[in-house]
């Protein structure tokens, strides 16, 4: 494999003696070569995967609004590879652009170029990464939060700066020991469980990266995020399968807003391929169809059953002509080598097993929240009837020179013909002619009182059915968090029993 030409050089102009009759046509052609030359160096084998990363991580965006991811992996390639930085900062870049975020793609320029004038001022520092990741993130705060105050600031752009500073931070640690692997920098070691994690946690998210890239109106993002379920789980087992599925189906569904179909489709579907890898690689794609047909089913999405199960087929197909290794061999050849392959599978499987059971807690705790909230959120009937009447004073009786004599010497009489009033009109069709008899007294403003009733019963009547609706989906959702729970508690279970036997 040829020797990877450095950014630096690529950009260079021509070494060599000059021709004293060098001709403008010479100078074109000069400088179309070096043109050539940088973007071969930029699509060169041995630094393609970094690109291919910062491309696709550049292009995730979490809730329409938070994309630090591509400038996080620049900050850690930067810092573990320094010779692949350029390439990470152009491609990165390059994704960000794509996605149509020219926001976030002016804060990442100024972020790379305050890195790049900064960075010698860095070396003395005791820990360099900790120093930079302040840096960009003050750059970061202060790009979105300039911007929020030119547009006109508001709470939630604040919010929104904040989180996107404070999530880069977090993510450039997450990113860095990842970054080094992908870059090239870990070749020829053994790589240790924060490495492979870190490498899992970039891979996931870059899946994501891939949005709603189609082919014939299949999803690339689904067959990409399968292929690489199906692979893990037909090397390493049901463990890894199912781990390596909640972490992609965590972002695929972040970035997509379904999260917990996401999340329990990809999990049990590598669950069950893996649980069928001794048979071979068909038997491991039809355990991985089975269960996927499992959580679609069970989650009502039968219409999107053939759509899934053509995804799932290429998925397969592309496994089938891919050669691998057991994943433990390749992770920790060492202890293969010592003859301890048999110890190494069930310490994976075990921490497999205890990262899925926190998973399942943690959609529990989720599921348990949102039910009391939306208990707490229920208003009683008493509090309903109540909210009518003062609506009804408040719009009838506010100006009225009565109003004292009515609510403050006769309240129990007023509020009680005003209840009669409400509950005539919900139950009449009559209309306010028959309202106008039920009125008593010497009232200045009936018609102004009848008026207000009705518009406080059409008024409770749509914030009740907005009300019921609300209850309906938060009740779903409550649902899906406990099954997926259920899942993934069931699948660390067995995960567990694999693991001792």
């Amino acid at each position: 494999m040829s020797k990877a030409i450095p950014v630096s050089e690529a950009f260079a102009e021509p070494r060599g003696t000059p021709v004293p009759n060098q001709t403008g046509q010479s100078g074109v052609r000069a400088k179309l070569s070096g043109a050539v030359r940088a973007v071969s160096a930029l699509l060169h084998s041995d630094i393609l995967p970094v690109g291919v990363i910062a491309f696709l991580l550049g292009r995730v965006v979490l809730l329409g609004e938070i994309a630090p991811f591509g400038l996080a992996f620049f900050t850690a390639v930067a810092e573990s590879v320094p010779a692949r930085a350029k390439t990470a900062a152009v491609w990165g870049l390059a994704g960000i652009l794509s996605a149509g975020r020219f926001l976030e793609a002016a804060v990442y320029a100024a972020a790379v170029l305050s890195y790049a004038f900064f960075r010698p001022r860095l070396d003395g520092l005791r820990d360099r990464t900790v120093a930079a990741a302040g840096l960009l993130a003050a750059v970061v705060l202060a790009g979105h939060t300039g911007a929020a105050a030119w547009r006109g600031a508001a709470l939630y752009d604040g919010i929104v700066a904040a989180a996107n500073s404070v999530l880069y931070v977090a993510l450039v640690f997450i990113f860095r020991r990842g970054a080094r692997l992908v870059a090239g920098g870990d070749k020829d070691q053994l790589l240790p469980e924060e490495t492979m994690l870190s490498a899992l946690a970039l891979l996931t998210v870059a899946i994501a990266g891939l949005g709603n890239w189609s082919i014939m109106g299949y999803s690339l993002r689904n067959m990409t995020g399968g292929f690489v379920v199906l692979v893990l789980a037909a090397a390493g087992g049901a463990g890894m399968g199912a781990a390596v599925g909640v972490a992609i189906g965590l972002g695929i569904g972040l970035a997509d807003g379904m999260a917990p179909l996401a999340v329990a489709f990809f999990a049990v579907a590598g669950l069950m391929g893996g649980l069928c890898r001794e048979y071979g690689r068909f038997a491991t794609l039809l355990g991985f169809v089975l269960g996927g047909i499992m959580l679609m089913l069970e989650f009502g999405q039968a219409s999107e059953l053939m759509k899934t199960l053509a995804e799932t087929a290429v998925a397969g197909m592309l496994v089938a002509v891919t050669p691998f290794r057991p994943a433990v061999g390749m992770a920790m050849p060492a202890a293969k080598e010592k003859g301890v392959y048999g110890q190494a599978c069930q310490e994976m499987l075990a921490m497999a097993a205890s990262k899925v059971m926190n998973v399942s807690m943690i959609f529990n705790d989720l599921a348990g929240t949102m039910n009391r909230s939306r208990e707490a959120a229920r208003l009683p009937a008493k509090e309903g009837l109540n909210r009518m009447v003062a609506m009804v004073a408040e719009q009838a009786c506010g100006k009225c020179e009565r109003r004292t004599d009515c609510w403050d010497r006769n309240f129990f009489r007023s509020y009680q013909t005003v209840q009669e009033l409400i509950g005539l009109a919900e139950r009449s069709r009559g209309g306010p002619l028959l309202l106008q008899k039920t009125v008593r007294g010497n009232c200045p403003n009936r018609r102004e009182l009848i008026d207000a009733v009705y518009f406080a019963v059409n008024q409770n009547r749509w914030q009740a059915a907005w009300e019921d609706k609300t209850a309906d989906v938060c009740s779903l959702v409550v649902e899906q968090l406990a099954a997926v729970g259920g899942i993934l508690r069931n699948l660390a279970a067995e995960i567990g029993v694999q693991g001792e036997t």
